[in-house]
């Protein structure tokens, strides 16, 4: 696997001890052909962090360039189909192209294919949460990092609220 070191952390999870990956806070990025990644660890469960990023109700709480969302899922499915009014005023229809249930979800927004959503389990208590975006989508990756920041506090937020524990999934 050829990288790319751009002053941040690589992300190479055989060369990252379980423990160093937990400690390490900083954004880690990842370059494949034609993609790239900005990713996070997420002092959470995996199936929390998917339950954040899927509910379409909490997409304007993480995403910065999200006002609003209109679909049918509250929780989406592959295929599920609908609009977000961004912040510069106009809505852009979306469909999602792509669901591996509790592991990744990517989108096509105005007909063109978009971010990827991707989580690795670290364990029961934590994982990594990544986006993945074309190359030529590299600027989009700074909203990106503010998204990922969101859901860490959201996700921690919603746990300390509901009194879960991490790694135990919080209610419907």
């Amino acid at each position: 696997m050829n990288l790319i070191n751009i002053g941040f952390s690589i992300y190479r999870p055989e060369m990252i001890p379980i423990t160093e990956k937990i400690m390490d806070k900083r954004p880690k990025f990842q370059i494949k052909p034609g993609r790239f990644s900005v990713g996070m660890i997420m002092e959470a469960g995996p199936i929390d962090v998917w339950r954040i990023i899927t509910d379409t109700s909490l997409w304007p709480e993480w995403g910065p360039s999200v006002l609003d969302v209109k679909c049918n899922d509250r929780f989406i499915l592959y295929g599920s189909k609908g609009s977000v009014r961004t912040v510069v005023g106009f809505s852009l229809s979306f469909t999602i192209t792509s669901l591996k249930k509790e592991r990744e979800w990517r989108w096509a927004v105005g007909g063109v294919n978009a971010t990827g959503h991707r989580i690795i389990p670290i364990n029961a208590d934590c994982c990594m949460l990544f986006f993945d975006m074309p190359i030529w989508a590299i600027p989009y990756s700074i909203i990106c990092l503010v998204a990922l920041n969101r859901i860490r506090k959201l996700v921690n937020s919603i746990l300390k609220r509901d009194g879960k524990p991490p790694g135990e999934s919080f209610p419907n």
